[in-house]
């Protein structure tokens, strides 16, 4: 699955998408009508040495991200550290101890296993 793929199988169908570009500076962020924009403008970020990310839902406008200017969110998303580096923030050392406790969580509360993980 591409890029484009798996924004496409992940965000809504309606309204603006929106690419975020993290670097040195003040993030970065633009919004686009189409999902071959926002992955034009992601590797522009990258071009230029910023990370790159595109926002979880879509947008009434292309003002802001804000929770009131949502219009579509189609997946539940969980984002879970892990490792040396998020050591404050996350209990698991391991990728598989994280996937494992990911798997344990879900059968506990009755969500189905998660289709895409990367």
């Amino acid at each position: 699955m591409d890029r484009q793929e798996f924004l496409k199988s992940v965000l809504g169908d309606e309204g603006y998408y929106c690419a975020v570009g993290i670097g040195k500076a003040k993030p970065i962020q633009k919004f686009y009508s189409t999902i071959e924009e926002v992955c034009a403008t992601a590797d522009d970020f990258c071009a230029h040495g910023m990370e790159a990310y595109f926002a979880l839902g879509t947008f009434w406008n292309g003002n802001s991200r804000e929770a009131g200017n949502v219009q579509q969110m189609r997946s539940l998303y969980v984002d879970i550290d892990y490792g040396p580096h998020h050591k404050k923030a996350a209990p698991y050392d391991t990728y598989e101890e994280a996937f494992s406790n990911l798997h344990k969580f879900c059968k506990e509360v009755g969500l189905s296993r998660p289709h895409i993980i990367k």
